[in-house]
Order: structure tokens, then C-alpha cells, then sequence
């Protein structure tokens, strides 16, 4: 991966998100853009600067602004040479963010996860979910108040699809600088079979067209998925989580996203998540 982009609020709930992305991109030695979306304020008073005046004098502010959060932050002065600042006006958060990531092309965009300090409704989940639905690459939803650590175990959630050997190579970019094990699991439930040879044939195809060697297969039984999940995450002390976005063909996501497990999923998971869409694979 070369170009990490983070989007921030610049709250002062977002800074533990901003080391994440920082040391994430640094260990990737991957190239860092932090985003700030603005709205411009109705101007009420009468003034004698144009309104181009006007936006190009709050856009040089607002980058000031996000280079000074980052140096306070993050305590490193050299940020002003490794940190590409953009600032960017839009009266919508996700389509502003949307926006310059078909501008500025990224291999990821990284978010904080929702809560209640969120200023402006950032990254609530209507959001989220917008973004995992239409950003052109992966997106990582991380935690407000998770601290990086070294990526040593990343879950992938499949569903044994042909979309998932795309997102599994991609996935071998994020996790082969960290020399990160990846765990590909699929949790039937018990109404649900599946066979030894399913799960091997899967394997097979996996590692024909990718060359990897820290991957490893497991079929996890469970009486949710939802439930399933967590528990294996606990189970391998894992570093993050990895799903696909689509279009709810199979079985397995069919339940898996369901609307009210999305919910779920988002509010009480506390590792990073990971996204693909598989429109975009």
C-alpha cells in the first residue's frame, strides 16, 4: 500500500485515531493524506472581500488548523515534511470524503468509529455504511480510543466466494509488512453444513493465487454469526477484523449484514474493521 487517507473531525476524541493512522501508515511506509471536510458559514454581515475571498482565506485556515492538531498530537515536529494536509468544502461529510478520494486515489481510507462525541454526525453509521458502500477502496473503521499496536493477527470473514481470493490477495499488502498472520475463517451455524472438502477446496484455491505463506483456514461453529465472530476475534487475540461489502448473495452474509447486526457489529467491536467493497475487487 502507498497512500493511506484519514479523514478526521479534529476533536480531541479523535486523536488516539490520528496515532493510529500515523503509525499504521509508517509501518507500511506508506505515504499519510489527513483530510478535514468543512462547511463554509453564512456570511450575516456585510463584508468588502468577495465570497472566492472569503473561501480561499477559510481554506488556508483550516489547513493550518489541520497541521496544527497533527504536530500537537502526534509531538513530532518532522509531521510538516511526512503529513500531506487537505482540507476540502462540502455540506455533506461522506460525500465530501467521497470526493477527494476519487481525487486523490488511495489505496485506503481510514475513519474513526462512531460515538458520542462525534462532532456533526462524523462517522455515524449512516456514514459508515455510505462509505463502505461506494469509497473505491478499502476502508478501516478504527476504534476512537484504540491505541496501535504492531498488526500480528488479522480475521478475515469469508464466505468461500471467488470475490474473497481478490480481497485476501489485498489484504496480503496491509499484512506482509507487519509479517501479520491472516486467519480466514467461516462460521456456519447450526443449521448450516459445511464439509471438510468446502473449506479445502477453498484453501486450494486461495493459495494458487496467492503467495503467502501467514494464511491460515478455520470453519468456526456458532449459533449467530454475529456471535461467532466475536468470539473467534477474542479467541486469536486478533488485531482486526476484515469483511466484504456485497450485495448479499450468499447464505453466510445474508445474516451477516442484516441491519440490525450491522448495528451490532459497529458499536461493540473494539478493534479495528476493515472493508472491501466487492464491487470495486
Amino acid at each position: 500500500m502507498k497512500t493511506v487517507l484519514y479523514a478526521t473531525d479534529l476533536s480531541k476524541h479523535e486523536v488516539y485515531t490520528l496515532r493510529y493512522a500515523y503509525k499504521l501508515s509508517n509501518g507500511l511506509k506508506a505515504n499519510l493524506i489527513v483530510l478535514h471536510i468543512y462547511s463554509v458559514p453564512p456570511v450575516t454581515v456585510a463584508t468588502i472581500r468577495s465570497a472566492k475571498q472569503i473561501k480561499e482565506r477559510l481554506n488556508i485556515e483550516k489547513r493550518d488548523t489541520v497541521l496544527n492538531y497533527c504536530v500537537k498530537h502526534l509531538k513530532d515536529e518532522s509531521v510538516r515534511d511526512r503529513v500531506e494536509i487537505k482540507v476540502h468544502e462540502h455540506a455533506a461529510v461522506s460525500d465530501g470524503i467521497l470526493e477527494k478520494t476519487r481525487d486523490l486515489n488511495p489505496d485506503l481510507v481510514l475513519v474513526g468509529m462512531k460515538d458520542e462525541h462525534t462532532q456533526r454526525g462524523l462517522f455515524t453509521g449512516n456514514i459508515a455504511k455510505k462509505l463502505m458502500k461506494k469509497v473505491g477502496c478499502a476502508l478501516l473503521i478504527v476504534p476512537n480510543t484504540l491505541r496501535f499496536r504492531k498488526l500480528q493477527t488479522i480475521i478475515y470473514a469469508t464466505d468461500f466466494e471467488e470475490a474473497d481470493i481478490f480481497a485476501i490477495k489485498k489484504l496480503v499488502e496491509l499484512a506482509k509488512p507487519f509479517k501479520a498472520k491472516i486467519r480466514v475463517v467461516h462460521i456456519p451455524t447450526i443449521d448450516e453444513y459445511v464439509g471438510k472438502e468446502q473449506l479445502e477446496g477453498f484453501e486450494a484455491m486461495v493459495r494458487k493465487k496467492v503467495n503467502y505463506s501467514g494464511i491460515h483456514f478455520h470453519t468456526f461453529l456458532a449459533n449467530t454469526i454475529y456471535h461467532g465472530l466475536r468470539a473467534f476475534v477474542e479467541l486469536h487475540d486478533a488485531d482486526m477484523l476484515v469483511m466484504m461489502e456485497r450485495k448479499h448473495e450468499g447464505p453466510f452474509f445474508k445474516k451477516l449484514f442484516h441491519k440490525d447486526l450491522v448495528k451490532h457489529m459497529e458499536s461493540h467491536i473494539s478493534i479495528p474493521l476493515l472493508s472491501f467493497n466487492k464491487a470495486n475487487l
